[in-house]
Order: structure tokens, then C-alpha cells, then sequence
């Protein structure tokens, strides 16, 4: 069976496979928001994402469940109307404390444009009520920071063994996933979040997190290893904080689709930003804009003038556009 010290050895193979792409993902978000405004005076990649944002995902979708064969069948034909029902309430909904449809895949789509991968989880919650009654269920979205997630080697996605996502969880938090005597030996502190990436640690993101004392866990579903759900931490390197079995039942295991990416590669599953295939052309803007800005700024007005003309010169020169200045001269 696959251990902490296995799980903990593939996430830092999978952290230096992708270390590049999550490098250049922070500096195309930099870019975006401007952050970076002085190299990029001309953020074409702003303007672009947000005229392919509404053309790739600009409204909610209508949920339709149908029957596979239009025979007669009337409780198949219910059976339809009411997921159809529930699945028109699940994304037009707007629960407090869950992540709308709408705004998960709204970013889902900005993440993918942008840093070129978007991973959005479906999460299930259901509140116990005695037994195995429960007095409430949802399902809703979730989505995962693109530079807190991870994939097992593979060269396309039916074959990705297992999927990590890493999250920051405060000492209550973990008290109620681990019990008192696995949170007792995690330490928690308020230094800044960061990944475990080594080339995005301490960016502008995380540094405006505050200062709740946290601790770093990943929860790793792991498919080849015998569909279950494990909780590791780089803390406890010996032993799984938690483990349970397939919690969804789903046929791909999953706990979400294959990850939003825009362009297709047969070879890999490590993503491309689309901001690659036009850079150039962006500096080649950029450069354009810096001389532009530099010309003007070379530009000035210089002349000689006869002494005696300059009070009326000084009124020529502070009147408007096709505005006549008089003057006493003959």
C-alpha cells in the first residue's frame, strides 16, 4: 500500500515537473493585473482576455436530462424531469457559504486563458441528521488555485494515477478532520501561506492572506492505489493523517473533470498559456509604446523672437485653439 513517504516523494517530482509553468503562470497574472505596468504599457493580453472571456463562457447553461429511448415509459420519463429539476436548482441556486456555478466557471475559463489551467472540483456536502438520515445535501462547485494542484505522471488523462490538491487549514479545521491527537503534532504559524513550489513563494497573493495560523495539507485522491482519498503533511512524513474510501462512488473516481485548457497537446497534459503564442507580437507593442511615449516627450517648442513683441507673443501662447489675439502693433 502507498504510504506518506511515497505520496510525499510523487508531489515533489510533480512540483519540479511543472515548476516552469507555474513560474510563467505567475508572470502572465502579473501582467494581466498589472502588476508589471511599467514593462508592459500596452496590456494587450488585459484587452484580449476580456473579449474572449463572455465568447467562451457568457451566460448559465440550461441543465437538460432526457430519456436515451423515446419508448413508454413514464417513470424513466419522471425520473428525468426531477434531475433535470434538481440540476436547474444546483447551478442557478445561490447558497450562502458555496461558490456559485456561475462565478466558478467564470473563473475556471479567466484561469485557463490565463495561466492556461483551470482545475474546478465538485464538492458534496451532507448534514447528518441521526443515523443515515440527513436533513440537507448539496452539491456545488469549488474551484482549485491553479499554482495548489497536482497530477500523478501521465500522458493523457485517463491514465493521471492520482490528483493532489494542497490547502491551508487552521487548528480547529484540522481537530475536526484528524481528531485532537494527529492535530497535537502539526504546528501551526502565521508566517506567510505559501505553495510548495519554490519559485511562487511569498507572491503578492499570499502575502495579503493575514496572519491566521495555518498548516499546509494535501489531500491526494489516489486511483491506482485503490480509489480512496488520503491527507498527508510534509510535517508528518512517516504517517497518513486520514484515509477513507471512495467517498463519491463516480466512474472516473474523481472528484472532478478533466482540467480547462485551451490548448491541446498529444504528448503531455503539462499546460501552455495561450499568452505564448502571441508575446512577441505583445513586446513588439509594448516597444512601440515606450518610443512613442519617448518621441513625444522629446518633442519641444523652440524659437527666436524679437524683444519687443513679447507681452504679445506670452498672449499667443496662453490662448486656446483658433482663439484671435488682438494687438496694438501697426
Amino acid at each position: 500500500m502507498r504510504d506518506a513517504a511515497f505520496f510525499l516523494k510523487e508531489l515533489d517530482a510533480a512540483t519540479k515537473r511543472e515548476q516552469d509553468y507555474r513560474k510563467e503562470g505567475q508572470r502572465i497574472l502579473d501582467t494581466y493585473d498589472g502588476t508589471l505596468a511599467k514593462e508592459t504599457p500596452f496590456n494587450i493580453l488585459y484587452s484580449n482576455t476580456e473579449t474572449m472571456l463572455p465568447a467562451l463562457y457568457s451566460r448559465t447553461p440550461r441543465p437538460v436530462v432526457q430519456r436515451r429511448f423515446k419508448d413508454d415509459d413514464p417513470l424513466g420519463k419522471a425520473a428525468a424531469q426531477a434531475g433535470q429539476r434538481v440540476l436547474e436548482f444546483l447551478v442557478d441556486t445561490d447558497l450562502d457559504g458555496y461558490e456559485t456555478f456561475d462565478n466558478g466557471l467564470t473563473m475556471a475559463t479567466k484561469t485557463a486563458l490565463l495561466p492556461g489551467r483551470a482545475a474546478t472540483a465538485v464538492k458534496y456536502d451532507a448534514k447528518e441528521e441521526a443515523g443515515d438520515a440527513y436533513s440537507g445535501e448539496t452539491v456545488c462547485i469549488e474551484s482549485k488555485a491553479w499554482n495548489r494542484v497536482r497530477y500523478g505522471y501521465a500522458t493523457c488523462w485517463e491514465k493521471v494515477p492520482w490528483i493532489g490538491y494542497e490547502d491551508y487549514i487552521d487548528e480547529a479545521e484540522a481537530i475536526r478532520l484528524f481528531g485532537n491527537e494527529i492535530a497535537a503534532l502539526l504546528t501551526f504559524s502565521d508566517q506567510e501561506q505559501r505553495t510548495a513550489d519554490e519559485d511562487t513563494k511569498g507572491t503578492k497573493e499570499e502575502k495579503d492572506q493575514g496572519e491566521r495560523k495555518v498548516t499546509a495539507i494535501w489531500q491526494i485522491w489516489d486511483k491506482d492505489g485503490g480509489r480512496r482519498v488520503i491527507y498527508v503533511s510534509e510535517q508528518l512524513k512517516d504517517r497518513v493523517l486520514k484515509e477513507e474510501d471512495d467517498p463519491l462512488g463516480l466512474s472516473g473516481f474523481y472528484n472532478c473533470p478533466r482540467p480547462l485548457t485551451f490548448i491541446e497537446k498529444p504528448h503531455t497534459l503539462s499546460p501552455t498559456a495561450l499568452y505564448t503564442l502571441y508575446e512577441s507580437q505583445a513586446s513588439e507593442l509594448n516597444t512601440l509604446t515606450i518610443r512613442i511615449k519617448r518621441i513625444i516627450r522629446a518633442i519641444r517648442a523652440r524659437g527666436l523672437y524679437d524683444g519687443e513683441l513679447g507681452e504679445d507673443l506670452k498672449k499667443l501662447t496662453d490662448a486656446d485653439d483658433a482663439e484671435l489675439v488682438p494687438t496694438d502693433r501697426g
